[in-house]
């Protein structure tokens, strides 16, 4: 056999990680490859299964478990209890690690024979832990080891052995072995099952070759042997046991090229002499100061060298790979993990591309221990609430002693929050029969409190600053809204994070307006003033030129423009504010809270003045108006339509219209008939022009005058409430008649046009006749035939 010379010693670096790869795979326990399969045949005892054991086993095949993979997360966190067990009893008694000073957890498949190995370096079993531990029901000897350490328990986390999570191995294996080796047993030895029903027991004829530990080697079914492509095994740990605290080795087998090596000739050592020989000659010949002259390449000597290009050639090659690389950042102090550490976690573990918009990291107390890591991200998903909420399932990760159980959490966010990412990693979790049952505990219920409320924490913190929270909210505002209809429990909290465009909110140095909170407005409320005014709309602009405003920005009180459609249901539900009422300054009647007697009287003269133009304009909008009052809230504007106090606004109107295809065949159909129907309120500015032109008209007796009821009906046109006009065609006959006044254009005179008329086609009746005489010459054809 030849050897190859290795070329390292020109490259100390090389040297060192070819040294540290034989230190690392000299360090795990022997291949199980290297090991034959125990011959459990001869000497071994044969055991019945507890009948409990058999029916659990039954159960876990068929129906505990949804899918199969699920048994590498077991064994693996069964090897691992099983390494902190023995890392544990190694801090006061040294002997128990002397076998093997090193705590892993190693994985290897042999496709061609369909072995499975999986190995650790933990504690290890005697003949009568084998028998005991797995030839009956849970009995994984963690609650005795606590007992004898009770002294000790708070520096255990799950310490013990095997539980029923071990049967899950059946799922995929029609035979499975267990090889151990417990410091305390000097003998090796071997438990065995193909069936639910019994066992074997022996010692190992290949003697000790664990040291200490367990290898469990499944030989799987022939619908299971994807489980032993590596890709697959190694997406598996990634997926379940990334944050295992033992280093998880994968047996890799892969494809690299290398550099051959050249078998020395005569050649080659004639030409190695003759470059010596010129290098000699060369440190002999004297150096000139104003000129260095090379010698020119020797054809001769590049002949005799022979080509020293350099060849390569395929070489397959085994190596241990480390597979869970990852630390679990939410175990470590939050004071001592940098943002930027977050930031990284953040966007490779749950595959972002930005940095999250802000995390909390906290340790849940009181009655459920568990830690948790949370973040919001930068920009909500898109169409969240039109998504499928299982969409949204997989955000949060649940952890159970850094082992990963689940991720469709159904329901343990409010629909609201479905868009935080994080992790929540709990010791308390009973995880006696399957870990996947977590999700029904009253412990998870209560673990969703305090997450929720550490979320709404962050909303809190992150509204402090005005700058960098406007951005966030306006991402998320939907959700916070959405938020206070669906979790009254939170609807206060909810409420104080919620922003709003205003007429009277401060303005930032580059002349930008900053939205305004709920807390903040009421600090700028006026003396008396009766509540907090708000205005809903769908376009900020038109909103400013609402003719709803003009009376109170005109006397300096404070309005909220509220932009969303979900504005109109928040204020329906949240109807006051630190025990101030909400008053949406579109309906009902506008109070300000400084009216004295002089103001109430004056509004009374003004009421019985224009009483008889009041009455008849109710009378020619009754289809559409309940009422017509003198309004304390125009300024410049003739009119307006007021909704009643419970009734629609224009904004909402437009909104129910939008859905009433929706809404044709559902319960809510006939409370959309009703509002649709409901008459509005008709307010007059007794102090516009047109209204005192109109009142004269009226007091004249010019009433009933068709010119006039056209120029009264015009005035709908004229009205900005956002309500949608129903008389288009009325209303454009109404400005043409304007126009032509306006322009002296005689009111009948008609467009003078020539027009060409298309030609005439054939007439009906003819091609008709035409056609039934072809059919019947057709038909006489195929007689004949």
């Amino acid at each position: 056999m030849k050897h190859r010379r290795r070329r390292t010693a020109g490259n100390p670096r090389k040297l060192l990680l070819a040294l540290v790869a034989l230190f690392l795979v000299s360090a795990l326990s022997a291949s199980a490859s290297d090991v034959p399969p125990p011959a459990t045949e001869a000497g071994a005892e044969e055991f019945a299964f507890q009948t409990e054991v058999s029916r659990v086993m039954n159960i876990i095949i068929n129906s505990l478990y949804k899918t199969k993979e699920i048994f590498l997360r077991e064994l693996i966190s069964n090897a691992s209890d099983a390494v902190d067990k023995v890392r544990f009893l190694g801090i006061t008694d040294k002997a128990v690690l002397q076998d093997n000073a090193y705590l892993n957890i190693t994985i290897e498949a042999d496709p061609a024979s369909r072995w499975l190995t999986i190995q650790d370096s933990g504690i290890g079993m005697t003949k009568a832990e084998l028998k005991k531990n797995l030839g009956t029901i849970a009995k994984s000897g963690t609650a005795d080891f606590i007992s004898a350490v009770e002294k000790n328990k708070d520096e255990l986390g799950l310490i013990g052995q095997f539980g029923v999570g071990f049967y899950s191995a059946f799922l995929v294996a029609d035979r499975v072995q267990v090889i151990s080796k417990h410091p305390s047993d000097p003998v090796q030895h071997v438990w065995e099952s193909t069936d639910a029903s019994k066992f074997t027991l022996a010692e190992d004829p290949s003697g000790n070759t664990l040291g200490r530990g367990t290898r469990i080697r499944l030989h799987l079914k022939d619908d299971a042997t994807e489980f032993l492509d590596q890709t697959k095994l190694r997406e598996l740990v990634k997926k379940y046991s990334e944050f295992v605290q033992f280093p998880i080795y994968l047996r890799t087998t892969k494809t690299v090229e290398v550099e051959a090596e050249e078998p020395e000739t005569p050649a080659a050592d004639a030409a190695d002499a003759a470059e010596k020989k010129d290098e000699e000659a060369k440190e002999d010949k004297p150096v000139d100061d104003e000129m260095v002259v090379e010698d020119a390449p020797d054809a001769a000597k590049a002949d005799a060298a022979g080509d020293k290009k350099a060849k390569t050639v395929s070489e397959e090659v085994v190596d241990w790979e480390q597979v869970n690389v990852n630390k679990p950042i939410w175990l470590r102090s939050a004071a001592d993990v940098p943002t930027e550490d977050y930031n990284a976690f953040f966007k490779a573990y749950f595959n972002d591309a930005d940095d999250p918009a802000a995390h909390i990291h906290f340790k849940g107390e009181g009655g459920s221990d568990f830690k948790s890591l949370l973040f919001i991200p930068r920009r909500p998903p898109n169409n969240m609430f039109q998504a499928d909420p299982q969409s949204f399932i997989r955000n949060i990760k649940l952890f159970v002693r850094r082992v990963f159980i689940t991720d469709e959490l159904i329901d343990f966010l409010p629909r609201y929050l479905s868009f935080i990412k994080g992790v929540i990693d709990s010791d308390d979790f009973p995880l006696n029969v399957s870990r996947e049952t977590v999700q029904q505990t009253r412990l998870l219920k209560v673990i969703k409190n305090k997450v929720v409320s550490k979320t709404l924490q962050m909303f809190k913190t992150l509204a402090r600053n005005a700058t960098s929270y406007e951005p966030l909210y306006k991402a998320y505002a939907s959700n916070l809204k959405a938020g206070i209809l669906e979790d009254t429990r939170n609807a206060k909290k909810l409420t104080q994070l919620l922003r709003f465009h205003s007429t009277g909110a401060p303005v930032a140095d580059d002349g930008r307006t900053y939205m305004t909170s709920l807390d903040d407005y009421v600090e700028r409320m006026r003396k008396g003033q009766q509540g907090i005014y708000f205005l809903t709309g769908n376009d900020l602009d038109q909103m400013r030129k609402s003719p709803y405003l003009e009376a109170l920005t005109t006397r300096g009180y404070e309005v909220l423009l509220m932009d969303e459609s979900l504005d109109e249901y928040v204020t329906q539900s949240v109807t006051e504010f630190d025990g101030v009422k909400l008053i949406n300054v579109g309906k009902g009647k506008l109070t300000f809270g400084d009216e004295d007697d002089a103001a109430k009287s004056a509004e009374k003269e003004l009421a019985d003045e224009f009483q008889p133009l009041t009455t008849w304009l109710t009378e020619q909008f009754k289809d559409t108006v309940d009422k017509t009052l003198v309004s304390n809230r125009l300024t410049t504007t003739p009119c307006a339509l007021i909704a009643a106090e419970g009734g629609w606004t224009g904004r909402m109107q437009e909104i129910m219209e939008a859905q009433k295809a929706a809404l044709a065949n559902s319960p809510g159909a006939f409370m959309y008939e009703h509002f649709a129907r409901q008459k509005k309120t008709l307010e007059i500015n007794p102090n516009h022009p047109v209204m005192r032109a109109l009142l004269e008209r009226v007091e004249d007796d010019a009433a009933d005058n068709d010119d006039t009821r056209d120029l009264a009906r015009s005035l709908l046109a004229w009205i900005k409430g956002g309500y949608p006009i129903k008389d288009l065609d009325g209303i454009a006959r109404r400005i043409e008649t304007a126009v032509r006044l306006g322009l002296k254009v005689d009111l009948d005179a008609k467009a003078k046009v020539d027009v060409k008329e298309a030609p005439v086609v054939e007439a009906p009746a003819k091609k008709k006749a035409e056609a039934k005489a072809d059919d019947e010459d057709e038909e006489a054809a195929h007689d004949e035939l």
